[in-house]
């Protein structure tokens, strides 16, 4: 846990959110349905009133998860 809030900080911020951008870059490009399949994801989690508890990013990434293994 502690890692967590260590990778977490603002310092390592940019980090993260360049790593992130690239994962998400890389999925979309390698399967043209990744980006509908998303947005129906993150539409989903908003309908049933999760978008408090599941940022869109984590959706993003399972997602990502699904499509590249």
């Amino acid at each position: 846990i502690a890692t967590a809030k260590a990778s977490a900080s603002p310092e390592n911020l940019p980090t993260l959110r360049s790593w992130h951008h690239g994962l998400i870059a890389r999925a979309a490009g390698a399967n043209p349905a990744y980006a509908p399949a998303t947005r129906l994801a993150k539409r989903w989690v908003a309908a049933h009133q999760l978008s408090n508890h599941v940022p869109e990013e984590v959706v993003g990434l399972l997602m990502a998860a699904v499509f590249t293994d």
